[in-house]
């Protein structure tokens, strides 16, 4: 009996954290203007949507439209030089409905790459944190930004202008394939901050990235044996 009721304490007690699912990764690796759009399939209301450019000039977000209100990264994104090229990211937590193109707008004309990614989760979607790296000195093996999640399981974005040519990265998931050489990832449902790994060829600096996500009611509280309260 004494075990038996320690087990429902133990089911009661248990944390109920929020599940991320990625509902889609796009990409636009034609960019050619002061503006440039990501064609998505239409996204859903309530979800979270990131953005992220890897451009060939020193050009910043200054705005995003499209699926929502968004909030600029700012300096923690915004990595780069002329060998790298340059990043910055962009995300809402509370998407609309309905649209199907994700336009961003830079602070000059550039040429480049534009990446978006659209999260769902079982709870309230946060920001949780944001994190870049400007590795200047040549690499094959190159490690992105260490983030401090205060989410134990987080959805996070990352990016990578890569002074070479991209083609692997780990412990993330790549998305589209290294578009023009570039990264595009994620990892989806993690409590580790661990930096990602970017593999390139031929040796070169490298700009990285990330911004992740958090479930907004944290640990979710007890939960019930059979969808039903326990009574002792």
């Amino acid at each position: 009996m004494k075990s038996f009721l320690a087990l429902l304490v133990m089911l009661i007690t248990t944390p109920a954290w929020a599940t991320f699912t990625l509902v889609q990764a796009k990409v636009n690796s034609a960019c050619a203007s002061s503006t440039c759009t990501v064609t998505v399939t239409s996204t859903g209301a309530g979800h979270g949507i990131i953005v992220g450019i890897a451009m060939s000039s020193n050009v910043t977000i200054s705005s995003v439209s499209g699926g929502g209100t968004y909030t600029l990264c700012g300096v923690g994104c915004q990595k780069g030089n002329a060998t790298t090229g340059w990043t910055d990211m962009a995300y809402t937590t509370n998407s609309t409905s309905g649209a199907t193109g994700i336009t961003i707008t830079f602070s000059a004309g550039a040429s480049g790459v534009a990446f978006a990614w659209e999260v769902s989760s079982s709870s309230t979607i946060s920001f949780d944190v944001v994190g870049g790296v400007l590795q200047t000195t040549n690499c094959t093996s190159c490690t992105g930004a260490s983030l401090g999640l205060t989410g134990s399981n987080d959805f996070i974005a990352a990016i990578a202008s890569c002074g070479g040519t991209c083609s692997a990265v780990t412990p993330y998931t790549s998305d589209n394939s290294f578009p023009s050489g570039d990264g595009q990832a994620h990892a989806l449902n993690t409590g580790s901050g661990t930096a990602p790994t970017w593999t390139q060829s031929p040796t070169n600096p490298i700009a990285l990235a990330s911004v992740a996500f958090k479930d907004a009611g944290g640990g979710g509280g007890s939960t019930a044996v059979g969808g039903k309260p326990v009574i002792f």
